[in-house]
């Protein structure tokens, strides 16, 4: 019988407790991003709790009730904002690149346009 076993519940730390959720979270953050639970914070009021490009909130996007993601820039780090992980995915699916955004919604314009001329 291990040492596990032996313990009490009462006794055994829960893994999921608040403070040890906060925890992880802060060092996540400070781990990867380089900022704190306050920072992050701040990127929330600032983005009024919503994703910066669709403005839904991560429980709209998400079955499961996540935190709105920090984006980051890849090359130099730089935080850039808060999106749910749709957009953020979408971002990096297309490569962070502004340009090839850009290119992507004018398609889809042109094809909403010919879509409109084509059925009136």
């Amino acid at each position: 019988m291990g040492i596990r076993n032996r313990i009490s519940p009462k006794v055994k730390m829960n893994p999921r407790r608040p403070s040890r959720l906060r925890h992880e979270r802060k060092a996540h953050l400070k781990r990867h991003y380089g900022i704190t639970l306050h920072d992050y914070d701040v990127l929330l009021f600032r983005a009024n709790g919503v994703c910066e490009i669709c403005g839904r909130t991560e429980v709209e996007v998400s079955k499961r009730n996540k935190r709105l993601g920090v984006d980051h820039d890849h090359k130099n780090g730089h935080v850039r904002g808060l999106l749910c992980s749709i957009c953020n995915r979408a971002l990096a699916f297309m490569g962070d690149s502004s340009d090839r955004l850009r290119r992507a919604a004018n398609y889809l314009d042109r094809a909403d346009l010919l879509l409109t001329l084509r059925h009136g």
